[in-house]
């Protein structure tokens, strides 16, 4: 009669489980939007300091520009770099298997849970067990005080 019970509180304990982490999954995807919005921000950014530089900058020999140019996209590129170097360590601060380990952890709650609840019921049928062994026992004594009155 409780069994179906323990099977619902486990599919509800199963069910907040997967909320949760896809609650996680929703706030790691948030947070790599947000981190690729920053980087493409900062790369538009420099894109456009660049284009200012170039529209305010004298004519320079052909040598001048190369290095200039050479050095725009080596700033460019060095923050393309910094943006995906702090990417990757958001990245690492949750690590992939976080979702296995809750979800593992959440059926370890779910099994330990079962297993109390089902010691519970375990003690309170042996706890009914005795109480009917009393009464039976307190019943035939009276039936035998009876029986011995009526002699």
């Amino acid at each position: 009669r409780l069994l179906p019970s323990c099977h619902g509180e486990r599919g509800a304990h199963y069910a907040l489980t997967i909320a949760t982490l896809k609650r996680k999954s929703e706030d790691i995807q948030q947070q790599i939007s947000a981190l690729r919005l920053a980087q493409s921000s900062l790369l538009q950014a420099a894109m456009d300091e660049v284009k200012d530089a170039l529209a305010k900058a004298e004519p320079r020999s052909d040598r001048d520009r190369k290095i200039a140019r050479t050095w725009g996209h080596a700033l460019a590129q060095a923050v393309v770099d910094q943006a995906a170097e702090i990417a990757a360590e958001a990245a690492e601060d949750e690590p992939p298997n976080a979702a296995t380990e809750l979800a593992r952890e959440a059926q370890q709650q779910v099994a330990e849970t079962l297993e109390a609840h089902n010691r519970a019921e375990a003690e309170a049928r042996e706890a009914q067990k005795l109480l009917q062994e009393e009464a039976q026992a307190e019943a035939r004594a009276q039936a035998e005080k009876a029986m011995a009155l009526q002699a």
